[in-house]
């Protein structure tokens, strides 16, 4: 300095002057120093250090220069031309400084890697870090982990990690970022934007709303991809690939201290964006799994508290062999059945199938049972029953829940069947002379608020068999697509009219899994077999 202001000046500096800029700058530089180590509360004390190596580098290498090289230089020039010694030596320190800016540059990144090897290196900590996100279990967890640890590795000031963006504007900028496939620095990510949209606004126009509308004069609908991350102010971008589909991003804002990144870093960056997309699939398809398990117990608890609503077991009644079965297509069925005794000589059977399948057809089997069971003054009335029924299911459902259903009332003394059934598959009575349906219905329960059921009545002989079934017995399908159907259905009971009602029941699964050759029907399936003996 002393040497650029006597020859701006044309004079020697005087001692007094020299001292006092010699002064003034150890002031300024320890009060520079001073200033960065409370500004940032000690936090960056490394790289304080780095630089103060450095600075310390490159002043002995200018003195060594000056010594070696400017000086001799200089007063061998200044003996034998016109220009003066103090010219010479400015010119020299000036091109000096100019030509060591890029060896600068490259010494503090050795020096960098020399003085945080071992435990502070950058490779080994990446490593380590990388070891801490595959051992996250959720999304918060990840992003503290990031925070933490691109803050102690990186110095970066912001750490956000960004997943599967709902809005268009973040979908284009991550669908941009998939293109790249890498992380990226801010200036390069104008450049690429900017070619791909073909204009030459200048970078900072990007991340502007108002400046990039002025220039572009784009309608108002129009946004940049890029804009709604403006605030942000992110120096690098970092995608999170799966499957070379980009499904979020991490940005880092700038460093603490003002420095760049480096290619070293960004690679780095790179190799753990890897490790990250592998971390957030791992995350999703444990919370899949964890679900999966509740919904699963969820479901385990219902089926069982489904199951107390079926009746435990046929009951026994003199002069009838009874037995009733259901078989679920999944955990919760659509089907329900009930015994219910009226007095000392009537039994009302009950058969339901309800639309749908799974937890929605399980609570309306479980609001069927709960009606049938409270309305004890209509449990001898199928029609009365029936009514009551449809109505309720009219006002508590919507349109796309109904039930089909059957009920019917047994004189345990005479034989004799009253019953009234609202779409349900047409019962089989089945006796020695073949099995003949009982045909008469009405409309299925919960489509309209008031519907006037009629009752029908037959007898069950001696030795013969009422048989009740849904239509998940008649629609179990062959592996080439055809029914089971009614007429097979028929065919079947008629071959086994002499054996017990426990009996028909298993040759009648039997046949029905041996067609489908699946182990089980399409739907729910219930039967049950009421034999006069």
């Amino acid at each position: 300095l002393t040497k650029i202001i006597s020859y701006l000046f044309k004079d020697s500096v005087s001692q007094d002057v020299s001292q006092a800029l010699i002064s003034m700058s150890l002031i300024t530089g320890g009060g520079t120093v001073a200033f960065v180590v409370v500004r940032q509360q000690f936090l960056g004390i490394r790289h304080v250090i780095r630089r103060s190596i450095l600075y310390s580098g490159v002043a002995i290498v200018f003195a060594a220069l000056y010594l070696m090289v400017v000086k001799p230089v200089s007063d061998y020039y200044g003996k034998y031309s016109m220009a003066s010694k103090e010219a010479i030596e400015t010119g020299v320190i000036i091109l000096a400084i100019f030509a060591l800016q890029p060896a600068m540059a490259r010494f503090e990144e050795v020096l960098g890697r020399l003085l945080l090897k071992g435990k502070g290196d950058a490779r080994a900590k990446f490593r380590d870090l990388g070891g801490e996100i595959t051992n996250v279990t959720n999304v918060k967890e990840l992003e503290g982990v990031l925070q933490r640890g691109f803050k102690d590795i990186l110095d970066s000031s912001t750490v956000n990690l960004s997943l599967n963006g709902h809005r268009d504007t973040k979908k284009q900028f991550m669908g941009l970022l998939e293109e790249i496939g890498e992380p990226v620095l801010k200036p390069e990510l104008y450049r690429i934007s900017e070619k791909k949209r073909g204009t030459g606004v200048k970078e900072g126009g990007l991340f502007r709303r108002s400046a990039r509308k002025q220039q572009l004069a784009l309608p108002e609908t129009t946004i940049d991809p890029l804009v709604e991350l403006g605030d942000q102010d992110f120096e690098v971008f970092v995608p999170i690939l799966k499957e070379k589909r980009c499904v979020g991003f991490i940005g880092l804002g700038e460093k603490i201290y003002g420095v760049n990144y480096t290619h070293e870093e960004l690679g780095h960056l790179s190799v753990l964006s890897n490790q990250v997309g592998v971390a957030v699939d791992n995350i999703r398809l444990l919370a899949e799994n964890v679900e999966r398990k509740v919904l699963e117990e969820e479901l385990k608890m219902a089926r069982r508290v489904q199951r107390q609503l079926l009746p435990r077991e046929s009951p026994a009644i003199n002069g009838y062999d009874l037995c009733g079965l259901a078989v679920p297509s999944r955990q919760m069925a659509g089907d329900y059945y009930d015994f219910i005794q009226i007095g000392e000589t009537e039994l009302a059977l009950v058969v339901a199938d309800v639309s749908g399948k799974g937890m929605p057809a399980a609570i309306l089997t479980a609001t069927l049972h709960a009606a049938i069971r409270s309305n004890e003054d209509v449990q001898g009335d199928p029609t009365g029953m029936m009514c009551r029924i449809n109505s309720l299911l009219y006002r508590s459902t919507s349109a796309e829940e109904f039930a089909t259903l059957f009920y019917g009332v047994i004189d345990l003394e005479t034989g004799n069947l009253r019953y009234a059934n609202a779409g349900h598959e047409f019962p089989f009575l089945l006796g020695p002379d073949g099995a003949f349906n009982l045909g008469e219905s009405g409309i299925i329960l919960g489509c309209l608020e008031q519907f006037a059921y009629t009752e029908s009545s037959c007898s069950i002989p001696r030795d013969s068999s009422l048989v009740l079934f849904t239509d998940g017995l008649t629609d179990s399908e062959s592996p080439q697509g055809l029914n089971f159907g009614s007429d097979r259905l028929k065919r079947t009971l008629e071959m086994n009219t002499r054996k017990s009602s426990k009996e028909i029941c298993s040759i009648v699964l039997d046949e029905i899994k041996e067609f489908s050759r699946k182990g089980a029907g399409i739907d729910d399936m219930t039967l049950i077999v009421l034999k006069r003996i």
